[in-house]
């Protein structure tokens, strides 16, 4: 008999609710039954294929809201009969876990897909941490998205340690073949270097630190040009940091594409100067694609990439230093192609979604013995 799974998540877009997507279409048919329930943005921009329910779990906190939530998740939950239930990111966990304790189920999983945001002293964010930590411990099982991730819960959550297991994120390699368009579609004139990024536009991504070294490395080599590709609450306060730096024939702005392969065909080398990550999927990605990268060490970013070795690494916040490594990786041709060779390897080898799905199955089956 199918076992029925409700995931619920947040209002997300970018790594999480890729990571989402290749769940609902890798888990077996045959064993499990499927639900997805979030805000309309995630419903609307995935075709899941599967059932289903609007809970607008959105970020920020709104009292009011998070009651009509709580009674609409409830109800969900009461009615469908589930016999596992898995949230994703930390506010989805909070009022998931509360939700299920009103209706009285069991079989919680959890996945973190991020570092603990809760790490200031203000009172206010140290009482969401409490709260969050708190919902956390209850669950069955909790999945880190990488090491890193799940050292934050042990520390910060205090999750017992047995409790939580890193299952990576998974990337399918088919679906990054290179699409045909036109090139000067994005870019034109001869012996142009491109720097490339795919990020949600906001400031945890590192998006300025990228403007002060795309300033810095157009007075070192004119012939660089930077594309930066996604959306986000700051696409205009970026546009207007890169006009006010001269940057405007330097950096192009792309916005949201659907075209991700197509983008990776066209860079040199790719970057991500976060400031925390848990496990980028647009690293894997890259990398996946046979691109050189370069990103800052963060997070899992270290888990993934050997400096000198299947990329390299730089320190977060630190413009000079990415300009100094973007500068010096694209001198050398050489070691551009040598990156991307071994940095396709290590991922082909060890971050597949098979091998997430497995893995997720796995717990699945654990946690509903």
């Amino acid at each position: 008999m199918k076992k029925r799974v409700l995931l619920i998540i947040r209002d997300a877009s970018g790594g999480m609710l890729n990571h989402l997507k290749d769940l609902v279409e890798g888990l077996d048919l045959e064993a499990f039954q499927v639900e997805v329930a979030g805000p309309v943005q995630v419903l609307c921009s995935c075709n899941f294929g599967c059932p289903q329910h609007l809970i607008p779990i959105t970020d920020g906190i709104h009292p009011l809201n998070e009651v009509r939530l709580l009674i609409r998740l409830s109800s969900l939950i009461r009615g469908g009969e589930y016999d596992l239930i898995h949230f994703h990111g930390y506010k989805a966990a909070f009022l998931g876990y509360i939700a299920t304790r009103i209706c009285g189920k069991h079989n919680l999983v959890a996945t973190a897909h991020n570092l603990w945001p809760f790490t200031g002293k203000a009172p206010f964010q140290r009482l969401l941490g409490a709260l969050s930590g708190y919902s956390l411990r209850r669950c069955d099982r909790l999945i880190a998205v990488s090491e890193a991730v799940r050292k934050d819960l042990i520390n910060y959550a205090r999750v017992a340690q047995d409790r939580v297991i890193t299952i990576y994120n998974g990337i399918r390699f088919n679906q990054l073949e290179a699409y045909s368009a036109p090139v000067d579609e994005l870019f034109s004139g001869p012996d142009l270097l491109i720097v490339g990024t795919v990020a949600r536009l906001i400031p945890a991504k590192g998006i300025s630190d990228l403007l002060k070294a795309a300033q810095i490395v157009s007075i070192e080599n004119p012939q660089v040009r930077f594309l930066i590709v996604g959306d986000g609450p700051f696409f205009q306060d970026f546009l207007e940091e890169r006009d006010a730096l001269g940057l405007t024939d330097k950096v192009i702005f792309a916005g949201h594409r659907k075209d991700v392969p197509y983008i990776l065909s066209l860079i040199h080398l790719f970057v991500l100067p976060s400031h925390s990550e848990g496990l980028p999927l647009t690293v894997l990605e890259a990398m996946a694609s046979g691109k050189a990268v370069l990103a800052t060490e963060v997070g899992g970013i270290p888990e993934v990439i050997t400096h000198g070795k299947t990329g390299f690494l730089v320190p977060p916040h630190e413009p000079k230093e990415l300009a100094k490594g973007i500068i010096g990786l694209l001198s050398d041709n050489e070691l551009l192609i040598k990156l991307g060779e071994t940095g396709r390897y290590r991922v082909m080898n060890s971050f597949s979604v098979g091998r997430m799905i497995e893995e997720t199955e796995k717990l699945y089956n654990f946690v509903l013995k």
